[in-house]
């Protein structure tokens, strides 16, 4: 081979290698891009209340949420937090932020699949704080859409664990806040302290509110259901040994 055909070799090479992993490298972020909820650690499906979020943005953010537990200003919590940051060089991903109890939250995984539906990683590594944490665990994740829209407006309660239940009406706001009322001879009396929020993700939504004067937290899976002109919310809750569902129908 002529010394002059080796380096137009060389550089064609060095070109379709750069291509090649351009090409691979958007398309496996754009896939990334998007709104996931935890579905399973090491095979398991996950609690209700053990849920978290990640919402990854082309410019590398990322949005975190999660039901956090037991601060000074409440007993849980659910928080967002919007300023978590995103990389991936090759197959992996770092995930970097500071978490709602102001401690540096540093993960290093090393992504296995990502598709129209599903994501997984195996997590290696976790810096928390001051302290570093050697992990070997697989993490799914669903992908969803946020719709909050659809949830906005009022829904009355019509059963509770298998049990009708009529005297429970909750206004779900754009802003994020709902109210919680309850029917008290022959009135709709809204209950002052509730302080709610409310936050969906697909097919989970979490609650905030305030309960015996403590802040709280509920997260709850969900599904929905239409009949003609009814439109009824089902909610679920599987914490193990604690399981439990609520069913609201659309009022306006």
């Amino acid at each position: 081979m002529s010394k002059s055909i080796l380096p137009r070799l060389l550089t064609i090479a060095t070109i379709l290698l750069m291509v090649s992993c351009e090409v691979t490298d958007i398309y496996t972020k754009n896939k990334i891009n998007g709104v996931w909820v935890l579905e399973s650690i090491n095979g398991t499906k996950v609690n209700t209340s053990a849920r978290i979020v990640y919402e990854f943005n082309n410019d590398k953010n990322a949005l975190f949420a999660m039901r956090y537990e037991k601060s000074e200003t409440y007993k849980s919590q659910w928080i967002e937090i919007k300023d978590y940051e995103w990389d991936l060089v090759s197959t992996n991903l770092q995930i970097n932020g500071v978490d709602a109890k102001g401690e540096t939250n540093a993960i290093s995984a090393v992504l296995q699949t990502v598709n129209d539906t599903l994501l997984s990683f195996k997590v290696s590594g976790r810096n928390l704080g001051d302290n570093t944490e050697d992990t070997d665990n697989n993490l799914v994740f669903k992908r969803v859409v946020k719709q909050s829209n659809l949830y906005v407006g009022t829904w009355d309660m019509i059963q509770k664990d298998d049990v009708s239940k009529t005297d429970v009406r909750i206004t779900f706001n754009e802003d994020g806040t709902y109210i919680y009322l309850e029917y008290v001879d022959g009135n709709w009396l809204e209950k002052q302290d509730n302080n709610g929020q409310w936050f969906t993700y697909g097919s989970i939504i979490a609650t905030n509110y305030t309960l015996n004067g403590e802040k709280v937290c509920d997260v709850w899976d969900f599904d929905t259901a239409t009949s003609g002109q009814v439109i009824t919310w089902i909610w679920t809750m599987n914490n193990g040994d604690t399981k439990s569902s609520v069913i609201f129908r659309k009022v306006n």
